[in-house]
């Protein structure tokens, strides 16, 4: 400790010692005659304890966009549809589409895996990677992220 009274909990925590300050003091003391009687570097000063206050969230606080789901939202927006249907279960070719488009630019935009990407929208790993290939070789685009097993 630093000597001056504080105990590690009012240090670190913030929080007031059951002892009093005179009786901290001696502990402290203590504990330093004991660290330079071992040769030990005396205890270094503990960090300053931040008053700061958390900002209070409401309703009307903005919520910043991750990279996910803008790609979802533009990916809908191409395509005319919702983000809910790009995640839904619908079969119907635009909201298909869609998430394919949305599928195959995760895949090349983020690190996600298919199984995260299946996660993400509700589908099986394969159905990822089948159906991103499909797109690809439907829009005549390379697909960009094979991953072939050198034996």
């Amino acid at each position: 400790m630093s000597g001056d009274g504080q105990t590690f909990a009012s240090a670190h925590f913030g929080v007031r010692s059951a002892l009093s300050s005179p009786a901290a003091k001696r502990i402290a003391e203590a504990g330093q005659r004991y660290r330079a009687s071992k040769g030990l570097p005396p205890e270094p000063s503990p960090a300053p304890v931040s008053r700061r206050r958390r900002a209070l969230v409401t309703a009307e606080t903005p919520v910043r966009e991750t990279l996910v789901d803008r790609i979802f939202r533009e990916s809908a927006e191409a395509y005319g549809v919702t983000v809910a249907d790009i995640k839904g279960p619908s079969h119907r070719e635009g909201i298909a589409g869609a998430r394919h488009l949305a599928w195959v630019r995760l895949l090349t935009e983020t690190y996600l895996t298919y199984k995260r990407i299946g996660d993400l929208s509700n589908r099986h790993p394969s159905t990822v990677r089948k159906s991103a290939i499909a797109y690809c070789e439907r829009h005549d685009i390379p697909f960009p992220y094979n991953r072939t097993v050198v034996q």
